[in-house]
């Protein structure tokens, strides 16, 4: 039950020093002297209500002649968003505290009532009769004054919801925006990898005709023609360029933590390494190429222009698959949440995992790991340094030291 539906109200004993405190507070008594203002305090009637308890409810129509002054306490004003799976949905509009009044808007329109409204906290109601005060208090000119100041208050929240509604709707507008550009993008790379997946089986065929430069030129080509893509898609979007993480800001520090970051990552590939060589004669930890039995056009000249092939390419994936891919998809799905962080970061590395399909599909499903591992310290630096940084100790060191890949690429094909 609503305040304003209690049929019998306890009258206070007689006029205090708190209702004409509190009356003095309201707008809408402001103009009165001070007879009008005792005259008014004579005539409340002092409610007192529980937290949780509903001082109106939206859509009511009874007693729409009543009006409530806040004396103590505090109230949340709500407005009905319709249902969702039978549930009524309200929203908080606002909080209103000592002085101020609910139930005016009626007064004017003579409508039911407008909005619902919540005691937060213990809260005492000074509450008014309009027709009494119109009737009753007719010779000293009340009643035209409360109407006059009732009004002007309308018509401020109406001006104040006039720019609540344009700052939303601009706010809508470039959430769409965001939404379109990031689709576009999203939609972008995904056809880049469809293309790559559809000629997946042509390009197998290239790297078995000539297996070391043949998986070194595939990769490159694909790096070169996904992050050009990528380049021009953050260039049209309109967005800064720290959108994407192209930022020097905090940059040594970020760089020393994504190197910091990585020593247990790469402790731990040390120890899967020293596992995957357990019961080969002569094989060592840091022997990489020659000890699975890989090609030997691996030649130091080979291995050192692959080095720095990586070391420049590196850089190039963070700035695609981060930078631009996951990027635009926390715009597309949001960051409020946990679950919509890691869902970008898991997607946009589920893509990034399939540009190594044409390695192996056993790198390709290891690449996956550290993969989270930079998409996290993205999402936590918002800068492409700290990644890259680690990408390239990480990617350096299981490659080109530990050869590792080659390690998953033999156990793949049961060596």
């Amino acid at each position: 039950m609503t305040v304003s539906r209690l049929l019998v109200l306890k009258r206070s004993d007689g006029m205090g020093a708190d209702e004409l405190a509190v009356i003095g507070k309201a707008k809408i008594f402001a103009g009165l002297n001070d007879e009008q203002r005792e005259a008014v305090a004579a005539l409340a009637v002092r409610c007192e209500i529980d937290t949780g308890e509903f001082i109106l409810r939206e859509y009511e129509s009874v007693n729409t002649h009543l009006i409530f002054v806040i004396a103590t306490g505090k109230a949340e004003v709500l407005k009905d968003v319709g249902s969702s799976g039978g549930t009524a949905r309200s929203v908080r509009i606002a909080t209103i505290g000592v002085g101020d009044v609910v139930g005016d808007m009626s007064i004017v329109d003579k409508a039911p009532r407008s909005a619902t409204v919540r005691a937060l906290e213990p809260t005492t109601l000074l509450t008014l009769d309009m027709d009494r005060v119109r009737s009753e208090l007719a010779d000293l000119g009340v009643y035209p004054v409360v109407a006059s100041n009732i009004l002007a208050e309308v018509c401020r929240r109406m001006r104040e919801n006039h720019t609540l509604t344009v700052s939303a709707l601009n706010r809508e507008i470039e959430a769409s925006r965001v939404r379109v550009s990031s689709g576009m993008f999203v939609m972008g790379i995904i056809f880049l990898i469809s293309c790559y997946t559809l000629a997946l089986e042509p390009l197998l065929g290239l790297k078995r005709l000539n297996d070391g430069d043949g998986v070194a030129i595939i990769t490159i080509s694909f790096i070169l023609i996904v992050s050009l893509g990528s380049a021009v898609a953050v260039m049209l979007s309109g967005y800064p360029l720290s959108d994407y993480g192209l930022t020097t800001r905090n940059a040594g520090t970020y760089a020393w933590q994504g190197a910091l970051w990585s020593v247990p990552i790469l402790a731990g590939c040390t120890a899967l390494k020293w596992l995957l060589i357990q019961g080969r004669p002569g094989a060592s930890i840091f022997t990489p190429i020659v000890e699975f039995g890989v090609l030997p056009r691996y030649t130091p000249p080979f291995v050192y222009v692959n080095l720095i092939l990586y070391i420049l390419f590196a850089p190039l994936q963070e700035f695609t698959v981060r930078g631009a891919l996951q990027s635009a998809l926390h715009r597309l799905l949001g960051a409020a949440t946990r679950k919509q962080i890691w869902s970008a970061i898991v997607l946009s590395n589920l893509l990034f995992s399939a540009g190594h399909s044409h390695i192996g599909i056993g790198f390709a499903l290891a690449a996956l790991i550290p993969g989270l591992f930079w998409g996290w310290m993205f999402y936590r630096q918002r800068s492409l340094v700290g990644p890259s940084v680690s990408h390239i100790l990480i990617g350096t060191y299981v490659i080109f030291v530990l050869g590792l890949d080659q390690a998953l690429l033999s156990l793949g094909r049961g060596e």
